[in-house]
């Protein structure tokens, strides 16, 4: 959910029944305040564009988990660090290497992604 935190932070349950801004997370507000999702309007997931986690049925596996909280926060430290924070046995572990291998292309292509998108803003002079 590292390319849509806005959608990260919304229950499946919350979206069913309110309408949400996907980039913040936060509900719309309307003059009334927030209100519940209207009938007529379909949540993401049953729209053509989809949701980002798929739907109800796929949000246990959007889910950071604990085990998976911590293996992101070692990543993120290793990277600051230059690789100095792990341990030899951390090292030579292939399930220690294989999840940072994973971890270090997704925050290659979300990096490129920023950098695009900053590009294309000044570009455009936004």
């Amino acid at each position: 959910m590292l390319f849509h935190p806005g959608v990260a932070s919304i229950r499946c349950k919350d979206c069913q029944k309110y309408d949400y801004n996907f980039q913040t997370g936060r509900r719309k507000k309307f003059a009334q305040g927030t209100q519940d999702r209207l009938r007529v309007v379909p949540p993401p997931c049953e729209r053509k564009q989809g949701c980002p986690k798929g739907g109800p049925e796929e949000e246990r596996s959007c889910e950071l988990t604990d085990a998976n909280y911590a293996t992101l926060m070692l990543f993120m430290a290793n990277e600051s660090m230059a690789g100095g924070c792990l341990t030899e046995y951390e090292r030579a572990d292939s399930l220690v290497r294989r999840h940072f291998a994973i971890l270090a292309s997704v925050y290659q292509e979300w990096r490129r992604r920023r950098e695009a998108d900053a590009l294309a803003a000044a570009m455009l002079g936004r």
